[in-house]
């Protein structure tokens, strides 16, 4: 059975802030937290659903909405077709850093609990 322990995941910016409060400082913290930058200049506060354009750590440029970044934890998509350099993604991207940790952890089941506890002495 998986560990059922919540893991609290840091999303890079002020996640007590409601979407309707989010600036440019909101998405540019976020965006930086994962290696990238904010392309768009030009964004009011507020306006949460409109796509922007974002650049990730490795040059490429692509479209997401601010709620489709922070809140959902949608990041680029190139790099997410490449499964294969996530470790290297993770070095210069430490949302997904704390991704891969995460998911590292190990799972506590029962049966592991009890190999390692031993061998089972046998019953009277």
């Amino acid at each position: 059975m998986p560990d059922r322990t919540p893991v609290l995941l840091d999303h890079g910016y002020d996640e007590a802030k409601k979407p309707s409060e989010w600036t440019a400082t909101d998405y540019g913290s976020a965006a930086e937290f994962r290696g990238g930058q904010v392309l768009t200049q030009d964004m009011a506060p507020g306006q949460f659903t409109k796509p922007i354009e974002w650049r990730c750590a490795f040059g490429h440029a692509f479209d997401a909405s601010p709620r489709l970044v922070l809140t959902a934890g949608h990041w680029c998509p190139a790099c997410l077709a490449d499964p294969a350099s996530y470790s290297d993604q993770a070095a210069r991207n430490p949302f997904l850093a704390q991704l891969i940790q995460a998911a590292e952890q190990p799972v506590h089941t029962a049966a592991a609990s009890a190999s390692a506890a031993g061998p089972s002495q046998p019953k009277p």
